[in-house]
């Protein structure tokens, strides 16, 4: 898998260079901004990333087995770039390791800093995921949807409107 990782990075450049002086300027803007005192640690991360994967690992299967091919392929698309914010991660922690060695710990940190910052973006992603299947979807708010269906053969006086009690809210 070490081969993999230069393999991956210089993709990443060549996808990555035009935007070069804006990534850099975000890179700056976000070092001097201030930081949460308590960052998880990048094999925390790591961990959870790949928690992610899997779960939309079987998002996918099912969604194949289902026979949905479109919908699979959307969350195929997420599956893919959430493996290649796991590979940043397990780079990037490489990284902060390796200048933990030498000692570096104004680089260390920076490392660990970026690897924090792709954990809500592969959270992200997996709710991107969840939406190919159900677009519905409204994963943030917890709320939930409920449809009430009468019969049509239920007579009509036998359904009733609920007392309106003043001052409630009815939608």
């Amino acid at each position: 898998m070490p081969r993999r990782l230069p393999l991956f990075a210089s993709l990443a450049l060549t996808f990555l260079a035009p935007l070069g002086a804006t990534a850099q300027q975000a890179d700056r803007a976000a070092d001097t901004s201030s930081a949460p005192a308590e960052q998880p640690r990048p094999s925390e991360v790591v961990r959870e990333i790949e928690l992610t994967a899997t779960r939309v690992q079987r998002t996918l299967d099912e969604t194949r087995r289902a026979g949905r091919t479109q919908h699979a392929s959307c969350v195929d698309e997420q599956l893919s770039q959430i493996t290649a914010t796991l590979r940043l991660a397990l780079e990037r922690t490489q990284r902060s390791q390796r200048y933990e060695r030498e000692r570096n710990v104004e680089m260390a940190e920076r490392e660990r800093a970026l690897v924090a910052r792709l954990l809500p973006r592969a959270r992200e992603l997996e709710r991107e995921a969840r939406r190919c299947v159900d677009p519905d979807a409204d994963l943030e708010s917890g709320r939930t949807r409920v449809t009430t269906i009468i019969d049509a053969n239920v007579p009509r006086d036998a359904v009733r409107e609920p007392r309106r009690r003043e001052g409630a809210v009815h939608e």
